[in-house]
């Protein structure tokens, strides 16, 4: 299967489509790079349909190049030699965004040299993942009884305290930035003024929370769904 490392602005770079590398972000950075090449021809004019899949070319003045992939919010190659990394790493500069291997180790130059390593307190997403579920906190792990999307934003719509939100907060390497995501139903009524997206997976709720005016928030729509909150490990939060 190989080994996969990604330019992302997620710190857990499976939710890079949350946290997205828009398009016309990654297609002016081909456009102002000499050593990088998208085909349009062969792959078709890009859009911004966050399913779609197109590739482009780094052809370095000396030595082999590489593909890089962009999809889902993010940039990734396979099995990258450090020559590659090294690119990536520049690349990442430019866009914002961070540099991470499969296993979610960080990559910087570290006095001229490739350093992977593990990732520090600002890289870490330290929120607690909190889930509004009929069954799993898992993703993808209920198909007997799953949370529709348009059962879920049925609910939304009739919650004065909610907006469909296109921009999110982000953790960058510059330091926190509201950037441009797929719309997302997002609280607005926490007593600190917080903006909370909650994040639809699948078949279920994720909410990065763990704060009590959320988890009781969280618990009312459970309620409205039929629906309970769960925390990363299954067990029920109860709130009254």
């Amino acid at each position: 299967m190989g080994y996969d490392v990604h330019i992302t602005r997620a710190r857990f770079w499976p939710h890079s489509e949350r946290y997205p590398i828009r398009t016309s972000e990654w297609l002016a950075l081909v456009a102002d790079n000499d050593d990088l090449y998208f085909d349009k021809d062969h792959y078709g004019q890009p859009t911004d349909d966050p399913d779609a899949t197109y590739m482009f070319d780094w052809k370095p003045a000396t030595g082999d190049g590489s593909w890089f992939m962009c999809s889902s919010g993010e940039i990734r190659t396979k099995n990258p030699e450090d020559a590659t990394i090294r690119r990536m790493i520049e690349m990442a500069a430019d866009l914002d965004a961070w540099v991470t291997g499969d296993d979610h180790a960080f990559y910087s130059i570290d006095q001229g040299t490739v350093a992977e390593r593990e990732p520090t307190p600002q890289q870490i997403d330290a929120s607690t993942p909190h889930f509004i579920t009929h069954g799993s906190a898992s993703g993808g792990m209920n198909w007997d009884h799953p949370i529709l999307q348009a059962e879920w934003l049925d609910v939304v719509a009739a919650q004065p305290d909610f907006v469909i939100a296109t921009e999110v907060e982000a953790y960058l390497p510059s330091g926190i930035s509201r950037i441009t995501c797929p719309p997302v139903a997002t609280w607005i009524g926490h007593p600190n003024g917080l903006q909370i997206p909650f994040f639809f997976d699948e078949d279920l709720i994720e909410v990065r929370a763990s704060d009590d005016p959320t988890l009781k928030r969280m618990t009312e729509l459970a309620a409205v769904l039929g629906a309970k909150v769960l925390d990363e490990y299954d067990q029920a939060v109860i709130r009254s």
